[in-house]
């Protein structure tokens, strides 16, 4: 008896913790002014980060499925993307001599006309101890555009490593491991 239950606890807690391996939870806003809905656009990120690179080149592959046009000599609005990876709240106020504490992934993702007003604005986050943005910015430019244009504020989602849009966006870009390692 002792065997059997010894062996349910440990898979329960296999099942758990591939559990949270296999999902991403975001937590995302966004601001619509005159969100435009259809048009030819400019994206701009800081060029020497590579990371900043990925980022907008997944971004531009939503934004191509979503219908828009990308136009760097005459664009009807340009798009900025920006992202940060900074230690949780949580490990300001504890002392950890290890850097495997969580993080949070903040990706920012803006809309501004030629005169840099802004036009739509959206941004997602999310927790994990994995440094690298790029393993689930599927999840958090699929979790910003979900509503677009639509204002939505604190909406927190839970993505499957087998979501049909965050696989699709995975599979456009072969050549990435998505693994964090």
């Amino acid at each position: 008896m002792k065997k059997i239950f010894r062996n349910v606890i440990t898979l329960s807690l296999f099942l758990a913790f591939a559990n949270c391996a296999a999902n991403v939870i975001t937590l995302s806003n966004s601001k619509s002014v005159i969100s435009p809905r259809t048009g030819k656009f400019k994206i701009l990120y800081d060029t020497d980060d590579i990371k900043a690179e990925f980022l907008a080149k997944v971004v531009l592959y939503k934004l191509k499925k979503m219908g828009f046009k990308e136009e760097n000599r005459e664009p009807d609005f340009i798009v900025y993307v920006a992202y940060t990876v900074r230690p949780s709240v949580k490990e300001n106020y504890s002392h950890h001599s290890t850097n495997t504490g969580p993080l949070i992934k903040y990706l920012k993702i803006v809309f501004g006309d030629k005169k840099k007003k802004l036009l739509w604005e959206g941004e997602s986050f999310e927790e994990s101890s994995c440094p690298n943005i790029i393993i689930t910015s599927p999840e958090l430019v699929t979790e910003i555009f979900q509503f677009y244009p639509q204002d939505f504020s604190n909406k927190e989602t839970i993505h499957s490593r087998s979501n049909v849009e965050t696989t699709e966006i995975r599979n456009a870009f072969p050549e990435e491991n998505w693994a964090c390692d």
